[in-house]
């Protein structure tokens, strides 16, 4: 028996406009307990979570969010955190033989421990009535979030979970690739380039966006900037033949290429590194 739990899966949805009521307290309690209870790499569970509900470092979020509102405006952001730091004041204190600085291994083991802590902290929020949206923008300003959050040497932000009770249950639905796309067995195996794109409008639903000299011009940016002038000018030569931006054209083109303000690579590699992480 699932006991309801695909009907939790099915019933699941990214919701953004949340309603100002706290969380009560117990009910915050059994989500921690359920975060806590989540697999982790060795069993170390080097995961930390920082619950945010003060007014001022909600919209300080919303700020490193892409000025999202609902991010201000919901009871609590949980952001969730490698943290290396509780095992190795251990180790010092037990004179265990642990490294001073956190391998690449530890590194990857650590985002995929405190994935799994959110994505369980999500499902037991769900079945308690509320509603999240994960947030991966935060990332992009990690150096801020973490002066934000106080977070010392060995804890790095992983992704954030922005939780609280939906204003309205009628929320969409957004459509999903199925297994016959995700899934393979044995070995990876391409899918048919037709038979993609078909799983791909279909998942899109044709989404388009209007042509607009302004969206052409940040495409063009972006697309000169990672493959030259060549393939930008056939990028927008195949957009105006087409008379539109897809769904792939714009959001990579024009919503997710603006990297003013964000972190770069070098900015990525000095953070982890100054923070006990040796990524070099």
């Amino acid at each position: 028996m699932d006991n309801g739990f695909f009907d939790l899966l099915d019933s699941r949805v990214t919701c953004r406009s949340f309603l100002p009521d706290p969380i009560p307290q117990d009910v915050m309690d059994d989500l921690m307990r359920a975060m806590c209870s989540a697999p982790s790499g060795g069993n170390f569970q080097n995961v930390s979570v920082i619950v945010v509900t003060d007014t001022e470092k909600k919209n300080v979020l919303s700020g490193m969010s892409r000025n999202q509102g609902f991010i201000a405006k919901a009871p609590a952001n949980i952001v969730f955190c490698m943290d290396h730091r509780r095992q190795m004041r251990l180790s010092e204190f037990e004179l265990a033989p642990k490294a001073q600085y956190v391998d690449t291994f530890d590194f990857l083991m650590g985002f995929v421990d405190a994935s799994i802590c959110a994505q369980t902290f999500l499902l037991a929020a769900e079945a308690k009535g509320l509603k999240c949206c994960f947030n991966g923008n935060v990332l992009q300003s990690s150096s801020r979030l973490s002066e934000l959050l106080a977070l010392p040497k060995y804890v790095v932000p992983v992704v954030m979970v922005t939780v609280g009770y939906p204003r309205t249950s009628n929320i969409k639905h957004m459509p999903k690739y199925g297994s016959d796309v995700m899934v393979h067995y044995n070995e990876y195996k391409d899918m048919e380039i037709n038979d993609l794109y078909a799983a791909y409008s279909q998942k899109c639903g044709g989404e388009h966006f209007r042509l607009q000299p302004a969206k052409l011009d940040k495409v063009y940016a972006t697309a000169q900037r990672l493959y030259g002038k060549e393939w930008a000018d056939k990028c927008i030569a195949a957009i105006e033949r087409q008379g539109y931006l897809s769904s792939l054209q714009y959001w990579l083109g024009c919503f997710y290429s603006d990297n003013a303000g964000n972190m770069n690579h070098g900015d990525y590699r000095a953070y982890y590194n100054n923070s006990g992480f040796s990524i070099d």
